[in-house]
C-alpha cells in the first residue's frame, strides 16, 4: 500500500501490518485511507466503519489515526475507532496505554469561517475544541464528527452545540470483546516485515508471490498460536461448559452455516488470518472463512440450547 490508496471492506475484515510496529484490523464494512503525507506525518485516515490498533510504540512518533476531525495520538498502546455511528458519532475506546485526542487543525480553522454573531457560544466552543484530551485504558471518549469540507456555518452549528469529546467508562462488555479479538493480532517482526516489503519491490514475479506465501504463512501460524492461547484463557476466566452457561453469559448467540451444509453455533470472537474464530461451549472454532455461507443471529429470548451442541469431531484446528 502507498500514500492516496483506499481500503474498502465488504463482508470480511483486512488485517494490516505496518512499518513500526503496528497492526491494525479493519472491520467488515469499513474504509481506511492513507492520506498523502502519510510517510512524514503517520497518519491513517478511518473515513467509515470500526478499527482496532495495535501499536507498540516502535519507529517514528506519533502515530495518528484521524477520524471525523479527530485526531487519535498514540504510543504504545491498543485501542479501538468507531467512525460515524446512526448520530454521526466517532467512538474512541482505549484497551492499553494512552491516547491523545484533538480537533484537526484543518476543521478548526474551518470553524472559525463560522457566524460568531450567529452563535454567541461559538467563541468558547472553540476553546473548548482546542483543548486536547487523554485517555487511560478503560476510558471511552465520544466527539461530533466534523469534516473540514463541510459548509463553515453547518461546522460552527455542530461545534455551538456539542464542541468537546465526552469522556466516560467504556462498558465491561465493549471492552472484553474488544481484547478478545485484539488478542488475535499479532505484530510481525520488524525483520520479517522488512524482507517481505524488499522482496515485494522485486521486479521478479515469483520473487513477490513468494515473499507473500511467506508472510501469510508467518501470519497464521502466529494467529493460530494466539488462538490457542485465546481459548485456554477463555475457557479458565468463563468457566462456559454447558449450553444453559453460554446464554447466562452472552446476549447473543451466532450460528454460522458452511457452505458444505454443517453448522457451528456460539459467539464470534473475530475474523483473522483468514479464520473465523467462534467461541462455544466445548472450544474456540477456527472456521475458514471461504467455506462461510451466512450468518444467523438470536437474541437471548430466542437461542435454541440445542443448536450449542457443536460435535466436536468437525473442530477445525488446521
Amino acid at each position: 500500500m502507498a500514500p492516496g490508496d483506499t481500503i474498502i471492506t465488504r463482508e470480511h475484515a483486512a488485517d494490516i501490518q505496518g512499518e513500526g510496529g503496528f497492526a491494525i484490523r479493519l472491520k467488515p464494512f469499513s474504509e481506511l485511507y492513507i492520506p498523502p503525507d502519510a510517510r512524514k506525518h503517520r497518519i491513517l485516515q478511518l473515513n467509515r466503519g470500526s478499527i482496532i490498533v495495535d501499536y507498540d510504540g516502535e519507529g517514528p512518533l506519533p502515530f495518528r489515526v484521524r477520524s471525523g476531525g479527530i485526531n487519535v495520538d498514540v504510543k504504545g498502546t491498543t485501542f479501538v475507532v468507531e467512525a460515524g455511528d446512526e448520530k454521526d458519532r466517532i467512538k474512541v475506546r482505549v484497551l492499553e496505554g494512552e491516547v491523545q485526542l484533538s480537533r484537526d487543525k484543518a476543521v478548526l480553522d474551518r470553524v472559525r469561517k463560522g457566524d460568531l454573531e450567529k452563535y454567541p457560544n461559538l467563541s468558547d466552543a472553540m476553546d473548548q475544541m482546542d483543548i486536547s484530551v487523554s485517555l487511560t485504558a478503560g476510558d471511552e471518549a465520544t466527539a461530533t464528527a466534523m469534516d473540514a469540507t463541510e459548509d463553515p456555518d453547518i461546522l460552527a452549528k455542530k461545534a455551538a452545540k456539542d464542541p468537546g469529546a465526552t469522556v466516560s467508562a467504556a462498558s465491561e462488555e465493549d471492552l472484553e470483546r474488544d481484547a478478545q479479538e485484539a488478542a488475535l493480532m499479532p505484530v510481525l517482526p520488524n525483520d520479517d516485515f522488512d524482507d517481505a516489503r524488499e522482496a515485494g519491490l522485486s521486479e521478479d514475479e515469483q520473487d513477490r508471490e513468494e515473499a507473500a506465501r511467506t508472510i501469510e504463512k508467518s501470519y497464521r501460524k502466529e494467529v493460530e498460536s494466539r488462538g490457542d492461547d485465546l481459548e485456554k484463557q477463555l475457557k479458565l476466566t468463563n468457566e462456559i461448559d454447558t449450553p444453559e452457561e453460554f446464554k447466562k453469559a452472552y446476549p447473543v448467540l451466532e450460528v454460522v452455516h458452511l457452505n458444505k451444509g454443517t453448522r457451528h453455533a456460539g459467539s464470534i470472537i473475530a475474523q483473522a488470518g483468514g479464520l473465523l474464530f467462534l467461541f462455544a461451549p466445548d472450544g474456540l472454532y477456527r472456521l475458514p472463512i471461504e467455506d462461510v455461507d451466512y450468518v444467523d443471529y438470536y437474541n437471548r429470548d430466542e437461542m435454541d440450547l440445542d443448536i450449542l451442541s457443536n460435535p466436536p469431531t468437525e473442530k477445525s484446528k488446521q
